[in-house]
């Protein structure tokens, strides 16, 4: 009886071994895709940057533009309330 334990126990011993070396399989596995997807995000955000650089330097070329898109708000709000006022 306690040789068919041990048998049993060593075969639980391997099949734990088995598992094991899944899980490492699994956890490289999933070093590489935590890998890639760091790299894409690299190259995504490297990519929107490069993009965004000449339009951010335009646009502070342009330092007034806040100042008249308010104008223009202001004088499209005065307009709406005298098409209102009139029933238009």
């Amino acid at each position: 009886m306690d040789e068919e334990f041990r048998q049993a126990f060593r075969r639980i011993d391997e099949r734990f071994d088995q598992v094991d070396k899944r899980f490492e399989q699994v956890d490289k596995r999933f070093d590489q895709v935590e890998e890639r997807i760091h790299d894409t995000e690299t190259k995504l955000l490297s990519s929107f940057y490069g993009w965004s650089r000449p339009i951010e330097a335009r646009l502070k070329a342009l330092p007034a533009i806040d100042e008249r898109l308010g104008l223009m708000e202001e004088r499209i709000t005065a307009v709406e309330r005298k098409l209102l006022e009139r029933g238009i």
